[in-house]
């Protein structure tokens, strides 16, 4: 398991390499929703997706959500929330 500080390096490479990542996301999520809009925003590098595929159950949506990430080739240990803070 990684440590605190080892977790928080590979969070700040990821988020300095947040151009290859938007990319791959968004690639991602064209595959599976087509068509779709995506917007990369916040100083901590947020990614939304716009749709009208995407699936009103909240199981379904992290099913897509889990899609998109493998998909993407995101490592495991990228951080990810909902609107409200809590993590998904």
């Amino acid at each position: 398991m990684l440590s605190l500080l080892e977790a928080r390096l590979k969070l700040r490479e990821l988020a300095q390499n947040w151009r290859y990542w938007s990319e791959k996301i968004s690639n991602a999520a064209r595959a599976l929703l087509d068509p779709c809009e995506v917007y990369v925003f916040g100083s901590d590098v947020d990614v939304l997706i716009v749709s009208d595929k995407v699936p009103k159950s909240c199981r379904e949506r992290g099913i897509l959500k889990a899609k998109i990430e493998e998909a993407a080739g995101l490592p495991l240990y990228h951080y990810s929330a909902t609107s409200n803070g809590i993590a998904v």
